[in-house]
């Protein structure tokens, strides 16, 4: 099954860590232990904030989401993160049409 992958990060003090190549090393790990095909297309935001959701009104998250809309991603796929705390940090609110 195909897979994408994404990586976020909120600080630019962050950028020069090695959170890139963390991030990808596990999510390039977990595809080959679980056969998964990566897609070479990687979903990036760094520097961007999951507090507020800027990752998914104006970052790579939300692309990938309106792709996903679109039909130019098919589905089923998978969406593999380092941690779930890449995608959001918001709290699920009921009516707010957020789910986590």
């Amino acid at each position: 099954m195909l897979a994408y992958s994404y990586v976020r990060w909120s600080s630019s003090k962050q950028t020069k860590g090695d959170s890139l190549f963390r991030q990808t090393k596990a999510v390039t790990d977990y595809a080959k232990e679980h056969g998964l095909t990566l897609d070479s297309s990687t979903y990036q935001d760094h520097g961007v904030s999951a507090y507020r959701g800027d990752n998914v009104v104006s970052g790579k998250l939300g692309t990938f989401l309106k792709a996903i809309d679109d039909e130019k991603i098919g589905t089923p796929c998978y969406l593999l993160v380092d941690t779930l705390d890449r995608i959001t940090r918001l709290q699920h609110q009921h009516g707010t049409g957020l789910s986590v």
